[in-house]
């Protein structure tokens, strides 16, 4: 199987992603694989990952990864406070808790990108490389507390084979299939003759001074800002941006409820445990400060090869929109009003 990239689009711009392009890339990964209809399986050692496509006001590609041992229900707090800590501290990789039927607790991950405008075969590869290592990662973190999620010794290979084959045909709620990618391909060969549409479709390097002109265009002016770290106040909701290692851009919301930290972790864990088990392209946990517990909302992108101009109003569009949601519905689960100043309409 050729990579439909190859033949039809110029790599220098992004381009539709379907399943078969995936799994082309997967060919010239170190990864054993296992290709299905509706999604690509990553059965590894002491973990499963799917990857697949879903939408959430745009079309995603995600990959879902599961430690392959469960843990008893007893452990919850100190799952929560690792749970918190992976996803204060570190990038890629959204932890989540599942509570399954059994009463056990299953830790998960989720990495995902909006492909609604398309990727080129680097970002592609990229981003299928960064969240398998970031999972990889996380799961070593995860283990390293927690030694009952290690699965080795005698007979492990052979539950590893029954898992392989459950974990195969679970349920993954939102999972879509796209469009066959050749069906767009007179679109984009439409837009490679006018040079100002692909002006907009080439790939360049993710800065804040790209990021800064793509927010003032939109009417967003900044509170504070330098040449690392932008902020503003949007809808009364402080947003920041910043280029981070990696490079990564961050896109961070805050909301500062000034809870208490002792009475209050559980149930906003809990609650921001419940968003990230739904969404797709952000991640909310909790933050203590010398004011209190706080709830932080965060979208991220690994942008070390780029994105258009598209893409990039694309990403900081969704980022936006998601935070917002996302601190509006929880300020309403956790305290009974939102946080969010929305404009009235007419």
């Amino acid at each position: 199987m050729t990579d439909s990239n190859s033949s039809t689009f110029d790599a220098s711009f992004p381009t539709p992603v379907d399943l078969d392009r995936v799994r082309n890339i997967f060919h010239t990964l170190p990864y054993h694989f296992i290709d299905d209809d509706d999604r690509v399986l990553v059965p590894q050692s002491q973990h499963f990952s799917t990857v697949y496509f879903s939408d959430e006001a745009s079309l995603c590609l995600s990959v879902l990864s599961q430690i392959r041992m469960p843990l008893e229900m007893f452990t919850i707090n100190e799952v929560a406070r690792a749970i918190t800590l992976w996803n204060a501290e570190y990038l890629g990789a959204t932890a989540l808790l599942h509570m399954t039927d059994e009463g056990s607790i299953e830790v998960r991950f989720r990495c995902s990108i909006s492909v609604e405008e398309g990727l080129g075969a680097q970002q592609l590869e990229k981003f299928l490389t960064s969240a398998l290592g970031a999972t990889e990662m996380a799961v070593n973190f995860m283990i390293e507390r927690f030694g009952d999620l290690l699965i080795n010794g005698k007979g492990a290979d052979e539950l590893r084979e029954v898992q392989d084959v459950i974990l195969s045909s679970q349920e993954i709620p939102g999972l879509l299939v796209p469009m066959d990618i050749n069906a767009e391909a007179e679109e984009y060969e439409d837009f490679q003759e006018d040079d100002d549409v692909e002006s907009e479709h080439q790939i360049q390097a993710v800065t804040l001074k790209r990021v800064n002109d793509l927010l003032v265009e939109k009417g967003i002016s900044f509170t504070t800002g330098d040449k690392e770290f932008l902020g503003a106040w949007i809808n009364e909701v402080f947003i920041g941006f910043v280029v981070d290692n990696g490079p990564t851009l961050v896109i961070k919301g805050d909301w500062d409820p000034n809870l208490d930290p002792a009475r209050d972790f559980m149930k906003v864990f809990m609650t921001c445990n419940q968003h990230n088990e739904r969404a797709l392209l952000t991640k909310a946990f909790c933050h203590e400060n010398s004011d209190g517990l706080q709830v932080r909302v965060e979208f991220s992108i690994v942008v070390g090869e780029g994105l258009s101009t598209i893409q990039l109003r694309r990403n900081i569009d969704l980022a936006i929109h998601h935070i917002l949601m996302a601190i509006d519905t929880l300020s309403r689960e956790i305290t009974g009003e939102t946080a969010v100043n929305w404009p009235l309409e007419d």
